[in-house]
């Protein structure tokens, strides 16, 4: 940790290997590749869920499947079974990256906040690409970072571009108020 401190920058290098350190001192291990054999309850059930406007709801299904995010459409029911607190098969991410660039847009747009990335780890309600692990906030946030921080590849415009059209549009159809 000191070594971290004494750096004049902190770089996303540095931030990976504080969680790497962190790891390793408090003996956790990686995730299995079996975890959603293992696993009961998506969530904590102790929070619960924040509603969206159906709208909203509505919105990010459509935007989802129409960007294929995932490698199968989301629903509904995903919606339901998640403020519910029922377990349902976690989404598999089709590229961890458009993944990041989805929600964080949902968030610039205020249609999702700040937490979203707590939820999805919390929720184990991702699988990361690879399929080997759950999305967390260990490996979404150098994503984020690296998205706002260098210029962005031509999916994660158009990922931007479908989502600005997508919710102009449904403000001028419902006169959503932001």
């Amino acid at each position: 940790m000191r070594q971290l401190l004494s750096l004049e920058t902190f770089t996303e290098e540095a931030f990976g290997g504080l969680y790497d350190a962190f790891n390793q001192y408090d003996g956790f291990s990686s995730l299995s590749p079996d975890i959603t054999k293992n696993s009961t309850s998506n969530r904590d059930s102790s929070t619960p869920p924040i509603r969206l406007q159906p709208e909203y709801i509505n919105l990010i299904i459509s935007c989802c499947n129409a960007l294929k995010i995932f490698k199968t459409d989301v629903t509904v029911e995903h919606f339901e079974a998640y403020y519910s607190g029922m377990y349902f098969e976690p989404l598999k991410a089709k590229n961890d990256t458009w993944l990041v660039a989805f929600f964080d847009r949902l968030r610039a747009r205020n249609i999702i906040g700040d937490e979203w990335k707590s939820i999805i780890e919390k929720g184990n309600l991702v699988l990361n690409a690879s399929g080997k692990g759950f999305l967390t906030t260990k490996t979404m946030y150098p994503t984020q970072s690296r998205l706002n921080n260098s210029v962005p590849s031509r999916k994660v415009l158009e990922i931007w571009a479908y989502i600005d059209k997508a919710y102009d549009a449904l403000i001028r159809k419902n006169k959503v108020i932001e």
